[in-house]
C-alpha cells in the first residue's frame, strides 16, 4: 500500500509571483500523485488572488487540500522576513490555530514539507504534536543561511539564519536537498545533522514538451533568466554572440541592472509572464542556463527541460564552477562550459551543427517527476 503524503508548502499559481519553489511544489505533487500516492496538499498563499486561484487550481490534482492564508505576509525584504520568521518560531500558537482539525492520518502516513518557506515547517511541528509518531521530512530546495553566497563568505550577518535552519533541522526524520551541491555545503555548515540528510535530483517538469514543438532553427538561443550584476555576469554571453556575428542570435527574456543594447545578434526582451515564457521556450531547440557566480546553488530552472530533446548548454561561473560541472556531469545531459567568451563561442558553434538531440531513457526515468518524488519519500537515512 503506497503511503499517505501531507504535503505543506508556501505556494502561488497562475501570477507574475511564481517563483522556482512553486514551480517544484507542483512537480512534486504531479509525481506523488503520478506515482500512486495519496496526497494531502496544506497549501500556504500570501494573497487573497493566490487564496482563489489555488483552490481552484488544485482541488482536482489531489486527494484533499486545505489553504490556509500566511502570517509572513507579502513582503520582499529579507529583514521584514527575518522578522517574520522569528515571530512565527516563538509564537507557534498561531500556526496551531491554522491547520485544518481533521486531517486523515493513518499508519502509513508522511509528513513533507518544502522549504525555504519556514512557515511550512512551523505548520509541520504543529502537526507532530497532534498526530505523534508521524515520519517528517524537510525537503530543502534553496537552504536560507548559504542562500545567494559562497560558504567561506558565511559571517555574522548570516547567524540569525542558521540559527533559524538549526532549529528547523532539529525537528526532522529526514532533510533532503535538490542537489548534491546543497546537501554537500549544508553537511559541513550542520555537520552534527549529516547522517540524516541527503539528496535527490531535480525533476523535469511533466508539462514541458519536447523536439516537436520546436520552431526556431538551430542557430537560435534563448536565455530566459535574470542577469543582476550582483549574482549574474551575463557580459561574456553577450559579447560571444556579438563577435560570432553571422547567423547566431541570442534571445534574452529577464530583467537586469545593467544596459545590453540590442544589436543583430542580441535580442533583448525583458520580463514575460511564468504561461507566456513557456509558450515562448517550448519553440527554442537551444536553451542557455547561466549560473550565478555568487553561490553555488544551481537553479531548478536548469533542470527543467531535461525531459525534452532540447539542447542545454549550462554556463558555470565562480570559485566553485568546478564542482558545479563535476555534480552536473553526473547526468551525461548538459552541455557546460565556462563563463568566458571564447568557450562559450566554441560551444555555440558545436551546439549549432547538432541536428536533433535524443533524450536517453535513463535520462527519462531518472529525472521524471515520479522517479524524484518517489526518491524523496521512500528512503532511510539510519
Amino acid at each position: 500500500m503506497k503511503n499517505r503524503i501531507i504535503f505543506v508548502s508556501e505556494i502561488n499559481v497562475l501570477s507574475e509571483k511564481v517563483t522556482s519553489t512553486h514551480i517544484l511544489t507542483e512537480n512534486i505533487i504531479y509525481g506523488l500523485k503520478k506515482g500512486g500516492y495519496n496526497v494531502c496538499f496544506i497549501a500556504i498563499c500570501e494573497t487573497d488572488d493566490a487564496y482563489a486561484n489555488i483552490s481552484k487550481y488544485y482541488t482536482d490534482k489531489v486527494d484533499d487540500l486545505y489553504i490556509v492564508k500566511s502570517k509572513f505576509g507579502n513582503s520582499d525584504n529579507k529583514y521584514k522576513k527575518l522578522f517574520y520568521m522569528f515571530k512565527g518560531m516563538l509564537h507557534l500558537l498561531n500556526y496551531k490555530r491554522l491547520i485544518p482539525q481533521k486531517i486523515k492520518v493513518d499508519n502509513n502516513t508522511v509528513l513533507v514539507s518544502h522549504a525555504p518557506s519556514l512557515e511550512a515547517i512551523f505548520v509541520c511541528n504543529e502537526i507532530m504534536k497532534q498526530y505523534l509518531g508521524l515520519k517528517y521530512i524537510q525537503y530543502w530546495s534553496d537552504p536560507i543561511a548559504l542562500s545567494g553566497i559562497m560558504p567561506e563568505q558565511f559571517n555574522l550577518k548570516r547567524k540569525p539564519f542558521y540559527l533559524l535552519e538549526k532549529n528547523a533541522y532539529k525537528k526532522a526524520d529526514e532533510i533532503v536537498f535538490g542537489t548534491k551541491t546543497l546537501f554537500e555545503i549544508n553537511s559541513k555548515l550542520y555537520p552534527e545533522f549529516k547522517r540524516k540528510m541527503r539528496f535527490v535530483d531535480l525533476a523535469y517538469l511533466h508539462n514541458k514538451k519536447g523536439y516537436s514543438q520546436i520552431t526556431e532553427n538551430s542557430s537560435k538561443f534563448i536565455y530566459a533568466g535574470n542577469y543582476y550584476s550582483s549574482i549574474r555576469n551575463i557580459k561574456p554571453l553577450y559579447d560571444a554572440f556579438n563577435e560570432l556575428g553571422g547567423k547566431y542570435v541570442l534571445n534574452i527574456y529577464g530583467n537586469g541592472d545593467i544596459n545590453l543594447t540590442e544589436t543583430p545578434n542580441v535580442k533583448i526582451y525583458g520580463r514575460v509572464s511564468p504561461v507566456e515564457l513557456t509558450k515562448i521556450e517550448s519553440s527554442y531547440k537551444n536553451t542557455i542556463s547561466l549560473l550565478n557566480y555568487s553561490c553555488m546553488q544551481i537553479p531548478g530552472k536548469t533542470f527543467y527541460q531535461t525531459g525534452t530533446n532540447k539542447i542545454i548548454l549550462v554556463i558555470v561561473d565562480g570559485a566553485h564552477k568546478n564542482e558545479l560541472t563535476d555534480s552536473l556531469l553526473q547526468y551525461s545531459r548538459f552541455v557546460i562550459c565556462s563563463n568566458n567568451k571564447e568557450d562559450i563561442k566554441a560551444k555555440i558553434t558545436d551546439i549549432s551543427e547538432i541536428d536533433k538531440y535524443e533524450c536517453p531513457k535513463e535520462i527519462l526515468d531518472k529525472l521524471s517527476p515520479e522517479s524524484v518524488s518517489k526518491s524523496i519519500i521512500e528512503y532511510n537515512c539510519s
